[in-house]
């Protein structure tokens, strides 16, 4: 099929390189071409269906485990700032704003990098930015109103979501034994968590926020790997998209906090944030630039399923810090799964 396209429609294929990570190997960069009227619409859409795949998989293996083991130390140090600066101030929301904040202000050295392509990518890309906020309102809720265990339960379950969205929407997405075998392992080892664990504990509301989180999270990160792979000609550049759903998560933040009165509450607390209180904001300050970058560096290089079941790895990091420092108590089998 593709020496048939090339001979008919211009070409620009390359052959795909042997080997790779779990199916998420280096392909060699296509060329550019546009649709030919020497074809027909069915042989244009196989063309850019290739293409779309090619331009997926070009990044090559170092790149990737790089890109992923950063990402993975960002993600366990911010789950473990997020719940104690959480805890230590009464305003989750506006925690959010000052995040978001946080990260505008980490990219005015890279400025001239910010690229937010054509009208129609911004007009495109801005419920991915609506999710991106509703992604982080749920998760500090739930972080504030959960054990750590408890989001280890929830936030397991994405991967399995993630692989049914992206085996029926996407045309790059490519399941593999080793994808099937770990959303299996995760499957059995949160089994094991809630049949031996004693309880789940946290509040009603802080459940609800997790499992919203969950939904929202996992519909963010297959969407926006849609749109970042397999949108022909998508122009925003990673720190456009950075910056895209900063300023959204920053100024719909800041609304939500003034419309819940955060800061009348805060005035009320009887309990001061403490000297370690205010050090975790700022850790959670300093680590959501790197992992908001990282995050989106990662999806273009792997499947929204694939990042997810990345994503999990840190709760074992998670779970430990929860046992030694947060004194929560699990049996041994509930700490094997």
């Amino acid at each position: 099929i593709m020496s048939a396209l090339r001979w008919r429609c211009g070409g620009g294929f390359a052959l795909p390189r042997c080997g790779g990570l779990a199916g998420d190997a280096a392909w060699a960069a296509p060329e550019v071409t546009t649709p030919s009227i020497m074809c027909s619409p069915r042989e244009n859409r196989i063309n850019e269906a290739f293409r779309a795949k090619s331009t997926a998989f070009k990044f090559s293996q170092r790149d990737i485990v790089c890109t992923l083991s950063f990402y993975l130390m960002s993600s366990s140090t911010m789950s473990i700032a997020n719940k104690m600066a959480a805890n230590a101030m009464d305003a989750p929301l506006l925690l959010v704003a000052v995040q978001s904040a946080f990260v505008l202000l980490m990219l005015l050295p890279a400025y001239k990098t910010v690229k937010l392509g054509s009208y129609e990518d911004s007009i495109r890309w801005m419920p991915i930015s609506a999710l991106f906020l509703a992604m982080l309102v749920t998760s500090i809720l739930s972080y504030r109103h959960c054990s750590l265990g408890t989001l280890v339960v929830f936030h397991m379950g994405s991967p399995i979501i993630a692989v049914i969205a992206e085996f029926l929407l996407s045309k790059t997405f490519r399941g593999s034994l080793h994808t099937v075998a770990s959303l299996v392992l995760i499957f059995v080892g949160v089994l094991f968590y809630a049949f031996f664990q004693s309880g789940i504990r946290g509040e009603l509301f802080g459940i609800l926020a997790a499992l919203a989180n969950m939904l929202i999270g996992t519909s963010e990160h297959v969407f926006q790997r849609l749109i970042m792979v397999e949108t022909p000609n998508f122009g925003m550049s990673d720190t456009g998209i950075l910056f895209s759903n900063s300023i959204v998560a920053c100024i719909g933040a800041l609304l939500l906090s003034v419309v819940f009165r955060e800061e009348r509450i805060m005035r009320q607390s009887a309990d001061p944030i403490t000297t370690t209180g205010y050090l975790f904001i700022l850790l959670s300050c300093l680590c959501a630039p790197a992992i908001a970058y990282l995050a989106i560096r990662a999806q273009r290089r792997i499947s929204a399923t694939s990042f997810l079941v990345v994503t999990n790895l840190d709760k074992i990091i998670v779970v430990a810090f929860g046992i030694v420092f947060l004194h929560e108590r699990y049996p041994p089998l509930a700490c094997f799964g």
